[in-house]
């Protein structure tokens, strides 16, 4: 089962239309059986963004849309959980890429999926999925595969 881990910028395509949203639609479709790992920041980070955003929700009513996202977070995705450990992990990542604070806990819950798997020469089997380029080239460089969903129409 291919599995991914969204960061916000990247997620928030599916509740905002914007460029890569069909790329982000198709790759959350239910049948395509993805496994999808989000950051505990996420839901937080969702939420203000679609507030701040809510004259750009486009898609369905914000009321509709944040009922979906908490049905989303509750039934769809896999949550990392919030440790001792993954904060540490975010404190030294947010000092080698001098990332901010929410960028740093995104891969940081990235790499504690992903060492649930086996990481053959330095690569994981999940995909790092983000519209923001300095966290792609810092997962990039933890040796995820990546994908910007701005890449794609």
């Amino acid at each position: 089962m291919p599995s991914f881990f969204f960061d916000t910028s990247g997620l928030v395509k599916k509740y905002i239309r914007e460029l890569g949203t069909n790329w982000v639609m198709q790759t959350l479709n239910p049948s395509r059986n993805h496994r999808i790992y989000v950051a505990p920041t996420t839901c937080v980070e969702l939420h203000a963004t679609l507030k701040r955003r809510e004259l750009d929700v486009t898609m369905m009513k914000s009321a509709d849309v944040r009922e979906e996202l908490q049905y989303d977070l509750l039934k769809r995705f896999y949550a990392v959980p919030v440790t001792d450990t993954l904060l540490s992990m975010g404190c030294d990542i947010a000092w080698k890429y001098a990332l901010r604070g929410y960028d740093a806990i995104q891969l940081a819950s990235a790499l504690s999926i992903a060492a649930g798997y086996t990481r053959p020469a330095r690569k994981t089997p999940v995909t790092f999925v983000s519209a923001d380029p300095e966290l792609l080239g810092a997962a990039h460089s933890e040796g995820f595969a990546v994908e910007d969903p701005n890449d794609y129409e």
